[in-house]
């Protein structure tokens, strides 16, 4: 929730303002744990949806909660990150919640360029690998995602974020 993300600009001379995220993940963590512990205690029929749509990963919006896990959380995050590109969240057009539900589950995420031609591809290659439809093509954790944010705000490679030919490649193995 936005309680537990802060973000900030930094003005950098080489890549202009930089929007940072911080996620106080300590309390994140303990959030995450008494809300695990709550879901627990909740009966839910079988197929229940719960969560904002723009920010659920294909799994949990299918309602699938036996395959909801840290991957999901790795999605919700790379909807932040692509709300805070594009300046819009993911599936802004589709209209009701029901229509963004299907969208998340059948469609494809539009490129945040698409929305802001000023994304750099890199940053942009980040975040449609945490928005991954299938979880095999998502960062493995929040820590894999941090990692890659911060390997490109130092101007590093990227070590987990297929772009370009290798993107193209595990698309048609894993469409």
């Amino acid at each position: 929730k936005a309680l537990d993300i802060r973000v900030t600009t930094i003005d950098d001379p080489r890549k202009g303002s930089i929007a940072q995220l911080r996620v106080a993940t300590s309390r994140a963590r303990a959030l995450a744990q008494a809300a695990t512990k709550k879901l627990k205690d909740i009966e839910t029929s079988d197929g229940s949806v719960l969560g904002t749509p723009w920010y659920m990963a294909t799994e949990q919006a299918e309602g699938k909660s036996e395959l909801v896990d840290a991957q999901s959380d790795v999605y919700s995050l790379g909807a932040v990150l692509y709300e805070m590109l594009a300046g819009e969240p993911p599936f802004a057009g589709a209209g009701t919640n029901t229509r963004i539900l299907q969208q998340v589950v059948t469609g494809e995420v539009a490129p945040p360029s698409r929305s802001n031609p000023d994304v750099d591809p890199r940053a942009e290659a980040i975040c449609l690998t945490a928005m991954a439809r299938h979880k095999r093509r998502r960062y493995r954790s929040a820590e894999e995602f941090a990692d890659e944010i911060r390997a490109y705000l130092r101007d590093r490679p990227l070590r987990h974020t297929p772009t370009g030919f290798r993107r193209w490649i595990l698309g048609k193995i894993y469409p």
